[in-house]
């Protein structure tokens, strides 16, 4: 029987580093078939990429099937996206409708045409710091195209507001990982935590290390030698990274070429469309500029840590987790 370790993240829990430095190496020496997430653009990596756009997102791509798992080796699917939740936002019209709590669901049904058993492993970070961290990554990606979550204070104002009915359900871990339990076992899904790689990292690599079937040496040396996406800081608060050249290209697809753009423009008036829609996005986005994204101040990190404390607590009852652990790294008050 084949098996599975499906990876969901979270974002900003060293999920890439993992990706880009792990996984893949460990695919490399063929002591796993890594289907997730990679910086290294193998097609069987895009197909992984590509299932996963289509559980979470909707976005048919034909490639769902392409994810070809071994009988020898632990299979390895490993994507953050899979946790997001742009669901009933305000007044948008760019960003593809997700939900977290879905996905589980889909994935049972997808892997159901397979033998094999599945492990889900999950690395949690305390939601006042995974909160700010988050927007920051995913500004200039995702939040910068809705006007409603353009700026963190809107982002936690409407996350607060909709609660586990919007943008802020990804933080509500309870309710996301109980989805994966219901589909495949509560002994089936690891629970990991990302201060641990700072405070305990042999306990963290011991975990994941036995789940790999591989030495924990390997998964620390890993942890301590390799950072990626590690944004600048100050005093303030955290940059976002300036758009490369493929965000923009995205952007220009995206958002400065509609196809609704075209209907009715011939000529002249296509140039002359194009050229004013280009300076509305150079002039709205300030194309390679780096923006500051402030810190949550002492009263926002309490309502955030209030807010979830209820999902946290939750969590520890039903996996037997440690209680004060999880207090001594901001889980619960």
């Amino acid at each position: 029987m084949k098996e599975l370790l499906f990876h969901i993240g979270y974002p900003k829990t060293a999920t890439s580093t993992l990706q880009n430095h792990l996984f893949t190496t460990l695919d490399e020496k063929k002591q796993i078939n890594y289907l997730g997430r990679s910086n290294r653009g193998l097609s069987k990596f895009k197909a992984g990429e590509a299932m996963i756009n289509e559980l979470v997102f909707g976005l048919s791509n034909s490639k769902i099937d392409q994810c070809t798992l071994s009988d020898d080796v632990l299979n390895v699917i490993s994507n953050e996206d899979v946790v997001l939740s742009f669901k009933n936002i305000i007044g948008n019209d760019v960003l593809s409708e997700s939900d977290p709590t879905e996905v589980a669901e889909k994935l049972g049904g997808v892997l159901s045409h397979h033998d094999c058993n599945v492990k889900v492993l999950v690395t949690l970070r305390a939601q006042a710091d995974l909160v700010h961290s988050f927007y920051v990554e995913g500004y200039k990606w995702h939040f910068r195209h809705v006007k409603s979550l353009d700026t963190f204070e809107k982002y936690i104002a409407q996350g607060l507001e909709s609660k586990s009915n919007g943008v802020f359900l990804m933080f509500y871990y309870y309710e996301v990982i109980k989805s994966y339990v219901n589909v495949f076992g509560k002994d089936n899904v690891e629970i990991l935590f990302y201060e641990d790689i700072r405070l305990e990292v042999d306990t963290y690599s011991k975990k994941l290390a036995e789940l790999l079937s591989v030495e924990a040496g390997l998964v620390k040396n890993v942890l301590l030698n390799k950072n990626d996406n590690v944004k600048s800081k100050v005093d303030k608060g955290s940059y976002t990274n300036a758009l490369s050249l493929d965000q923009i290209l995205v952007d220009v697809f995206r958002i400065i070429l509609p196809k609704k753009f075209f209907i009715g423009l011939k000529g002249n008036k296509v140039v002359s469309s194009m050229v004013g829609q280009l300076g509305k996005y150079l002039k709205k986005y300030m194309v390679g500029r780096a923006h500051l994204i402030p810190n949550l101040d002492v009263v926002q990190r309490e309502i955030i840590l209030n807010e979830f404390s209820s999902s946290n607590t939750r969590l520890i009852e039903e996996f037997n987790l440690d209680r004060g652990k999880m207090k001594k790294y901001g889980y619960i008050g």
